[in-house]
């Protein structure tokens, strides 16, 4: 039996090969309910509706024929991105794919072919940005169309949101919302009674007012959020799995609003957009600030706390009162596919080459795509820095200027990253991992609140995080990089 949509064909797999089995099921489920049947009968299929996209989802060439025809005569800068959209992903006729893409190269005057997508959004993104709210309205009115099963995300664009980035770079991960399940209140057990992780496996490691807790990569790659309270502040764990990044973020904002988040189900230069549960605002996961929708204009920014990327041993050494996420009390699949939480397993084939998934508008091939950088996070007005982590296992004290901020970086074997704020401080290495010298020879002790002297003074912790180097400097880039 036919999928009610046909995603983006894998490259180089993963997201993608995962989708594909999500939507078989989810239409298998369908099937049974009778539900199948609306969708792709024709005596019951709704009107042809105002939209010439959304006329599309019709495998009746009565409806889809003339839909292309009106996208023709009627055709604007916004109606290329809505055809990079609906063509690969919602047509169901080959056919109509076709004529589609004929139009688009018509059109535009390009020569791609079909399955180009990344040259195809390459050109779309080197000309003058289409209309938000024109490119808002038509997604609405298809999203809309489509009430089940995509409606849910037609309530990002409802009402010709504000924007504050490109609308045509907002692309569709192949997802409904939150259909890559996010973990809320996980179970979190002592350290001792974590057998399923070896002492190898990745952790993010966060402390916040002296609670100690590590979430597992090999979780958090099948459900890229999770939700917790740590040290009694509620905290927003978003993992990027296209960027590897993990940001812990304070989801209280400075008015005193708590925000539920969840997983939006589109993209934004290869990075998740999350959206808050009241509004329906999406937001930059790469920069904590909503970028869509009604909670813009009152220039939010989530607070974070740092993030220690390290393994499960490490850790546990340095934080042995930490817990740790649990295998137990997961959100069940959506269907029957349950996934494999072994180390590794989770987009194995695109983290075993450089490619990306989704384009990109600008690659800096000074370091390689998925090469990791640390990057410590200050407040201000002044371009951010970003660490090769190569060079910082090299140099495993280092200090560096962020804007007006003298930063000391500590790096540990396990590659656990540390930013501290030490002002006109100079410090060396020390024989213990967990230490530093300063020049008036004093050890002064590495811990997850501070840099601690022995007098009891304690330097700041700055907040920082790892990312593949394409997809922060695809978020800023002005970075200046040190590699």
């Amino acid at each position: 039996m036919t999928p009610p949509f046909d995603p983006p064909r894998p490259r180089p797999g993963g997201r993608h090969t995962r989708v594909r089995r999500v939507v078989v099921v989810l239409f298998v489920a369908l099937a049974s309910a009778g539900v199948a049947a609306y969708l792709l009968s024709d005596a019951l299929q709704p009107p042809p509706p105002a939209n010439p996209f959304a006329a599309l989802c019709h495998i009746d060439p009565d409806i889809a024929d003339p839909a292309i025809a009106r996208i023709a005569a009627g055709w604007c800068p916004e109606y290329a991105a809505m055809t990079l959209e609906v063509a690969p992903n919602f047509t169901l006729h080959p056919g109509h794919r076709a004529k589609l893409y004929a139009l688009l190269r018509e059109k535009t005057g390009q020569t791609f072919d079909d399955a180009e997508y990344d040259d195809w959004y390459r050109w779309l993104w080197s000309q003058p940005a289409p209309d938000p709210k024109v490119l808002f309205r038509l997604r609405y009115e298809f999203y809309s169309y489509r009430a089940f099963p995509l409606g849910s995300l037609a309530g990002y664009f409802e009402g010709e949101p504000v924007a504050t980035i490109r609308a045509d770079e907002i692309r569709w991960g192949g997802v409904l919302r939150d259909g890559i399940r996010p973990v809320h209140q996980p179970v979190m057990v002592p350290a001792a009674a974590a057998d399923y992780l070896a002492d190898g496996d990745t952790v993010y490691g966060v402390r916040i007012n002296g609670d100690a807790r590590a979430y597992p990569r090999r979780i958090l790659g099948h459900h890229e959020l999770v939700t917790d309270t740590v040290g009694g502040e509620p905290i927003a764990g978003v993992y990027c799995t296209l960027c590897e990044t993990m940001i812990a973020y304070h989801s209280r904002t400075a008015d005193g609003v708590t925000h539920a988040f969840g997983t939006s189900g589109f993209l934004y230069r290869s990075n998740k957009l999350m959206y808050d549960k009241d509004t329906l605002s999406l937001w930059h996961t790469m920069t904590g600030k909503p970028v869509v929708g009604r909670l813009v204009p009152a220039g939010l920014r989530l607070a974070q706390s740092p993030v220690v990327t390290t393994t499960w041993a490490e850790w546990r050494r340095a934080n042995p009162d930490t817990r740790v996420m649990s295998l137990d009390g997961l959100p069940e699949p959506n269907g029957d596919i349950w996934p494999d939480y072994r180390e590794g397993e989770a987009y194995r084939d695109y983290n075993a080459t450089d490619e990306l998934m989704f384009a990109v508008p600008v690659l800096d091939r000074r370091l390689r795509n998925k090469d990791e950088v640390f990057v410590p996070r200050l407040p201000g007005e002044h371009p951010p820095v970003a660490v090769a982590a190569r060079y910082l296992a090299e140099h495993p004290v280092l200090l560096l200027d962020v804007g007006p901020t003298r930063v000391l970086v500590v790096t540990t074997p396990g590659g656990a990253n540390r930013a501290f704020a030490v002002g006109d401080r100079v410090f060396s290495r020390a024989p213990d991992i967990s230490t530093v010298t300063a020049a008036d020879g004093t050890v002064w002790t590495v811990a997850e609140d501070g840099l601690r002297s022995p007098a009891g003074e304690t330097l700041p912790r700055v907040p920082g995080h790892r990312a593949f180097w394409f997809g922060w400097y695809s978020a800023h880039p002005d970075t200046i990089l040190v590699k």
